[in-house]
């Protein structure tokens, strides 16, 4: 009996025993390398994940900014129905402080400004974002007008600047006859001059078209046309006394008689740039100073934008050429734009040293984490095509 008490108690105490110490690391180890490849696959999907959002957005954003541009820059140039060029002669006031040729001057319809340094086959570092980093002198043209202050005030260094010039066809709008020196220009929309807007405009539709200090082009597509401001609003009848905004009109008024048949179009002058954006990002801008010539974030991520000019020659071959080696600005016949255009948050650990072409200029942004890619554009200036 007793013998077989002892065997049981032994039975039990080897039965109780635990893991021993060997066991216990083993054990361990395992843990901690199943839990180590559990972190590692999701660090690895995480940055994975970052990355294709990163590139997503990339590839999103420029191809958006093309499709805003290609828009913008073919009409350069339009004058509505009109398939001649025309010499237009500026009411405005040329020695204003407000005024600048670049953006004012109706008859250089294109106008570009090259950065010093991004030449074709230059090297250009980009800096650290900052404004206040760019002077005039900063900018090579052939166009033969000097920069505007308002690049100097809002650009960041490294990118070309253009500026382009249009005016837009609105159906019904035409003026009434006016002879030289008027300083009012009244509407003639199928009433009687300077009467109530008729359907479909109102008086505020018709305010939102050419708001005050707008600027507008009045022409006969024969013997030329006028540029003045808007100086009033609420009424058909536009003033273009020597009041009001900037720049302002002279006091001479109208140049030239029109008839019932000269068209009133709204005139566009818009500056595209690279400078920083609302979150801090480079971001592509544009100011339509035919409008209320405030500036306007396009997209965020673009970090340069480099320009050429395609320039039809005596032969009929299109050379593109950057803005200080353009011959003859009014051959302009095409403009091809790229743009590098970057991620807004670092897309993974390896830090980006590359450089990038864009048209021959190779441009070297600062080392950092972001996915970049070069977008470029060819747009046919309409216009020009049509009338060279």
């Amino acid at each position: 009996m007793n013998g077989i008490g002892n065997q049981g108690n032994g039975n039990r105490a080897a039965a109780q025993r635990g893991f021993g110490l060997i066991e216990l690391m083993v054990a361990l180890l395992l843990g901690v390398i199943i839990a180590g490849g559990v972190v590692q696959v999701f660090y690895s999907t995480n940055q994975a994940y970052r990355s294709q959002q990163a590139l997503s957005r990339v590839q999103e954003s420029g191809r958006f900014v093309l499709e805003v541009l290609k828009p913008r820059l073919r009409p350069a140039g339009r004058v509505n129905f009109c398939v001649a060029n025309l010499n237009v002669n500026q009411v405005l006031n040329t020695a204003s402080a407000g005024y600048f040729a670049a953006i004012h001057n109706p008859n250089v319809p294109i106008v570009g400004f090259e950065y010093d340094g991004t030449n074709e086959g230059d090297a250009y570092a980009l800096p650290e974002l900052a404004l206040g980093e760019v002077a005039g002198g900063d900018y090579n043209s052939n166009f033969g007008l000097p920069v505007p202050q308002d690049v100097i005030d809002r650009a960041v260094p490294g990118s070309d600047v253009l500026i382009i010039k249009y005016s837009d066809p609105i159906d019904r709008l035409t003026a009434c006859g006016y002879n030289a020196g008027t300083a009012d220009l009244a509407l003639n929309m199928g009433v009687a001059c300077g009467a109530t807007p008729p359907a479909p405009y109102s008086q505020n539709q018709l305010d939102a078209i050419y708001p005050e200090g707008s600027l507008v082009l009045v022409t006969d597509c024969n013997t030329g046309g006028d540029l003045f401001q808007r100086t009033n609003d609420g009424s058909p009848v536009f003033s273009l006394d020597d009041g009001g905004p900037v720049p302002g009109n002279i006091a001479a008024g109208l140049s030239r008689n029109y008839n019932d048949e000269a068209q009133v179009l709204p005139f566009h002058s818009v500056l595209f740039y690279v400078g920083i954006g609302a979150s801090g990002q480079p971001a592509l801008f544009q100011m339509d100073f035919g409008g209320d010539g405030v500036p306007e974030e396009l997209i965020e991520g673009v970090e340069n934008i480099q320009v050429m000019y395609g320039e039809l020659d005596i032969f009929g071959n299109v050379n593109y050429l950057e803005a200080d080696a353009v011959v003859t600005p009014g051959n302009i016949v095409s403009i091809r734009v790229s743009l590098l255009v970057r991620s807004n948050e670092a897309a993974d650990l390896e830090v980006d040293d590359q450089t990038y072409d864009l048209q021959g200029t190779i441009v070297d942004p600062i080392d950092d984490s972001r996915l970049r890619q070069v977008f470029s554009t060819t747009v046919a200036v309409r216009n020009r095509v049509n009338v060279i």
